[in-house]
């Protein structure tokens, strides 16, 4: 397994980076040369991990796109992220791929928005894995996971309209907005125009590798034939940033303390922190609460503290429960730390990863638009005093103890080196 170079792509928030360097690190550790390519927003934390940063991408458009009000609406977010996410990247993407290309020891792992690589891969036959991180980003008519507005895929909903949805997407809404700039570059280098671009085409012919356990998200019969699940990665920092000594002080001052995070760019950052100030002192609980902006922050009481960023790994299974935005980085974790969660999702895959918690008895959800002290205050009393919730959380917390997921992705990926198509 020597000589081995991975090149690793993706785009997008803290939550999607995090993701990746997991895997860019438990390769790294096993001796292989890791090239991580991603915007420059994320340099200072993929040289932490210590493999190879590569820039692609305008840090100005991609956190336009995160401060952004549409980034926060599920019905606009999608639109609002195809050019930050699929297009800008993809002509410096694809010229990266071919500059750092060694022929028969060297794949390539991306997101299924790394266009550039996908290309890069078609054109010069370059083994590559498609890695997904979220159940809503591979389709399925049977257990749909939940899709913005207009798209209504229930269970209740016949499989030939849900197909009929996904088409009138895919023809009027999507393919109008990626097609014409994707299909020129192809043009360029002598490809095929491709349609249907998110149907199918942004996934690997060789591997797919969806990132969250069967018992989560069990494999859907009309899944591509390619994909593989392994689980939920639950990397976080913690083994590059060092745990605050003002919190390993207060966590050991007393009770398990109530985490409040609402995401890594929230708009409404300022109404959820007034509300979980408030649910603390109506229910004498201590909290912690996690941003990096202080001024969204109200004056806060002895019994909450405020931190810039927590390694989750340490955190939460010192924690009571949490409040969150659903992000598949810290809803997989709060799994594996056996704690309830508290969920106001807004858009992408945030709604289904709720979804699915909910079902399992671990989560409740309150929309955005009706987050208080009043509901988090009821919410969490509910929550917390649930014998039941407990249960559920320790069942789930055990089916993660055995849950080797990157080692078992990266058996997957060394398993492409010197597969070149013919």
């Amino acid at each position: 397994m020597a000589d081995m170079k991975f090149l690793l792509t993706t785009v997008g928030t803290i939550g999607d980076i995090n993701g990746f360097l997991g895997i860019a690190q438990t390769l790294h550790k096993r001796g292989h040369e890791v090239v991580f390519i991603t915007n420059p927003r994320y340099k200072r934390i993929v040289k932490d991990v210590g493999v190879e940063f590569v820039s692609v991408g305008d840090e100005d458009e991609l956190r336009k796109f995160v401060d952004s009000p549409e980034f926060y609406d599920n019905s606009k977010a999608w639109k609002a992220c195809l050019r930050p996410l699929f297009l800008s990247p993809m002509r410096r993407l694809y010229e990266v791929v071919v500059e750092h290309y060694v022929p028969k020891s060297t794949v390539v792992v991306g997101s299924g928005w790394a266009f550039g690589a996908r290309i890069a891969s078609e054109k010069l036959n370059i083994p590559m894995a498609t890695i997904h991180l979220e159940t809503q980003t591979v389709r399925s008519l049977h257990d749909t996971p939940l899709m913005p507005p207009p798209m209504i895929v229930s269970r209740w909903v016949p499989r030939f309209a849900k197909q009929l949805q996904f088409w009138i997407a895919d023809r009027w809404f999507i393919d109008p907005q990626l097609e014409p700039e994707t299909n020129r570059f192809r043009h360029e280098l002598g490809l095929a125009p491709v349609k249907r671009l998110l149907n199918g085409w942004w996934n690997s012919p060789e591997r797919v590798i969806g990132m969250y356990p069967k018992w989560f998200y069990p494999r859907q019969p009309d899944w591509p034939p390619q994909m593989v699940q392994t689980g939920f990665s639950n990397w976080d920092q913690s083994s590059v940033t060092a745990v605050p000594e003002e919190l390993s002080e207060f966590i050991e001052s007393g009770e398990p303390p109530v985490v409040f995070f609402p995401g890594s760019n929230n708009v409404n950052a300022h109404r959820f922190f007034e509300a979980a100030v408030a649910a603390c002192e109506a229910l004498d609980q201590r909290g912690v609460i996690i941003t990096p902006d202080e001024a969204d922050v109200p004056p806060l009481p002895a019994n909450i503290r405020r931190f810039a960023y927590v390694p989750f790994g340490y955190l939460l299974p010192r924690s009571r429960a949490i409040v969150h935005h659903g992000g598949r980085g810290t809803a997989s974790p709060a799994i594996a730390a056996a704690i309830p969660q508290v969920i106001s999702p807004t858009t992408f895959g945030q709604v289904d990863f709720a979804y699915r918690l909910t079902r399992m008895g671990v989560a409740e959800i309150i929309k955005p638009k009706a987050v208080s002290a009043k509901t988090f205050t009821r919410t969490l009393e509910r929550m917390l005093s649930s014998g039941e919730v407990r249960q559920r959380c320790q069942e789930l917390a055990e089916k993660c103890t055995d849950m080797n997921s990157l080692e078992q992705t990266c058996d997957l990926l060394e398993e492409l080196i010197g597969t070149e198509r013919n």
